[in-house]
């Protein structure tokens, strides 16, 4: 495993993640506008803390275990995404810091929102699909602004929105796009 302040790829060299292994990424992020970035099996996983991710170009495979992403999101560009079964993780870790996925064409394979600190505003672009699962369950704290300008997909089971913790039922969301549900629950606020 590793640990960087960020990583700024901007010519065609390659880094390929050794399985069982994590990068962790401080305030800098991730930034690709060149090379190639391969992430290793479902035991790999990448966590930027306090940063974003920015892929303007190049090629991109996900880590097929959990990406962590504490702040922004956004693809710009013609690169290539390829998500290798993993999960994309929203969280707020190392502080209240707002999010806006700005995914454009990108597949995810799944993505999990965890925005539940103090204040902490999240913003799905439009054109921007989220696969959350089935049953998933998302946390955004009532004091910040959950909105959805893009398509979210729930593949069965119930969508459990909670704010800060289990018993604050007061999540604050606008849906401004679309929220497809393949299952038989629906949404569902509080713990």
């Amino acid at each position: 495993s590793i640990s960087v302040v960020g990583i700024s790829m901007t010519v065609a060299h390659t880094i390929t993640q050794s399985n069982g292994t994590t990068v962790t990424i401080g305030s800098s992020g991730y930034t690709q506008s060149a090379g190639t970035f391969t992430g290793g099996d479902s035991t790999s996983h990448m966590d930027i803390n306090d940063g974003s991710f920015t892929l303007s170009g190049g090629a991109f495979t996900e880590p097929g275990g959990n990406m962590n992403i504490e702040r922004s999101f956004t693809k710009s560009g013609t690169p290539t995404f390829t998500h290798n079964s993993g999960t994309v993780i929203f969280d707020d870790s190392n502080g209240a810091d707002d999010t806006t996925i700005d995914c454009g064409d990108i597949t995810f394979n799944k993505v999990t929102l965890s925005k539940d600190s103090y204040a902490t505003d999240l913003i799905i672009s439009a054109g921007c699909i989220v696969p959350l699962g089935a049953g998933p369950t998302s946390s955004v704290t009532s004091d910040a602004t959950f909105t959805n300008n893009g398509t979210i997909t729930i593949a069965s089971g119930t969508w459990t929105v909670q704010g800060q913790n289990a018993n604050d039922q007061s999540a604050n969301m606008t849906n401004n796009g679309t929220i497809t549900h393949s299952g038989t629950g629906w949404l569902s606020t509080g713990g």
